[in-house]
Parts: structure tokens; sequence; C-alpha cells
């Protein structure tokens, strides 16, 4: 009995081309992360050692972390508040698909394909619209009370400070 292959005719290049594309894709994207790894260990202040391996690497940096800052109780306080607005977002997220699913309302419709059209894009893309509306809202004209631009900083980019004191 012949065996039989799993590829038809020039399926196994393609495949094999892919693969290898996507092994580059991820090889590549693994690059920064070695940056980073490596300017830990180079003592001082220098973030880029022309070397792998910085020559008098150290682990001094990661020691003033620990004894000179208060690290884990940075750690604590974003673990509480990953794990609340995890909790609220489930929560809030299943009542709301509880009332899609299961009751009759007017614009359930249109709500579901409002839901369905706003998750077909990233988050990253409300980064830029964020931030120019955090700059109309701390403008030093438009300038509402209660509102730094320090608090709206996390919903666009670091360039709102930047903007704001030099308006």
């Amino acid at each position: 009995m012949p065996s039989k292959s799993a590829f038809k005719p020039g399926e196994f290049a393609v495949t094999w081309i892919t693969r290898l594309f996507v092994w580059i894709v991820i090889l590549l994207s693994l690059i920064p992360m070695l940056y980073v790894v490596t300017a830990s260990f180079n003592p001082g202040q220098a973030d880029f050692s022309a070397s792998l391996i910085p020559p008098n690497a150290s682990f001094s940096n990661y020691v003033d972390l620990f004894e000179k800052t208060n690290f884990g109780i940075w750690i604590r306080n974003s673990t509480m508040v990953a794990l609340i607005v995890a909790t609220a977002q489930v929560f809030l997220t299943g009542m709301g698909a509880y009332a899609f699913s299961r009751m009759k309302f007017f614009g359930r419709k249109y709500g579901l394909m409002t839901l369905i059209l706003l998750q077909m894009f990233p988050g990253v893309l409300s980064v830029s619209v964020s931030g120019s509306f955090s700059l109309t809202l701390t403008s030093k004209r438009w300038s509402i009370p209660g509102i730094s631009p320090v608090s709206l900083l996390f919903l666009g980019d670091p360039t709102i400070l930047y903007t704001y004191y030099k308006l």
C-alpha cells in the first residue's frame, strides 16, 4: 500500500515558508525584551550595552529595586486593583449578557450590533481620541474644575502633560 502524503503538491513549501515567517516575526518581537533584560543587568544609568551580556553585569538594579523602593506594596496594590476591576467587569458584563440574551426590549438588535462593531476595533485605536478629548478638557481656556491633566494622562498618551504646560 503506497503511503499517503498529507500535503498536496506545493502545500509543503508554502507551509514551511509560512512557519519560517512566523518564527522570524517571533524572534523580531523578542529583541526589545532582550534589550530590556540586558539593560537591567547593566549597573549604572546606561540603557544600552554594545555586547549581549554587559561586561560588568550585576544584580545591583534588582537589589536597589527591592531595598530602596516599596516594590512589594506597588505589586500588592496593582494586584488588588486588577482583581477588583476584573471582578466588576465580569459581573457587569454578565448582567448585560443576561439582559441581551433573555429579555426582549426596544433597541436590542441594534445594541448587539453596536457591541459587535465596538469589539471589532482594538482599544489602542481609542487612545488618540481620548488623548485629544482630555487635552480639550484640560486646556487652560476650557478647563473643567476637578479634572487635572495628570488624572487624564491615563486616557491618552504622555504628551498630554507636555501640551498642557506649553499652551
